[in-house]
């Protein structure tokens, strides 16, 4: 079993329109990598996953959020450009799979 931590991008974050649900190719092609920041997540979920694999365990928490959500989840269904900590890593949601990328979420809190 691993611990992850689940973020997604606030509501009311300050410029989020031009990230919120973009691919990461759609974000390198309009060069808005820079505006990839801690401050646009807000923690949604702590929990933690099992598989094989770190890929595997990143689709079991895809399909996790999904359908049926955790008690105590009130983000929504996991997409493109949520993120996962696991390990010490961050991992994108991108238009197909996941994609690890250098943010440092720790300063984002419950």
């Amino acid at each position: 079993m691993k611990k992850f931590r689940l973020y997604q991008i606030k509501r009311d974050a300050k410029g989020s329109h031009d990230i919120k649900f973009s691919s990461l190719e759609f974000l390198k092609k309009h060069k808005l990598m820079k505006k990839l920041t801690p401050d646009l997540y807000g923690f949604v979920y702590e929990g933690t996953t099992a598989g094989e694999d770190t890929d595997e365990m990143l689709e079991d928490i895809f399909m996790r959020f999904q359908g049926m959500k955790p008690e105590g989840f009130n983000g929504h269904s996991v997409s493109t450009s949520d993120v996962v900590v696991m390990d010490g890593k961050t991992y994108y949601c991108d238009e197909y799979g996941w994609k690890e990328i250098d943010l440092d979420l720790s300063s984002v809190g419950q």
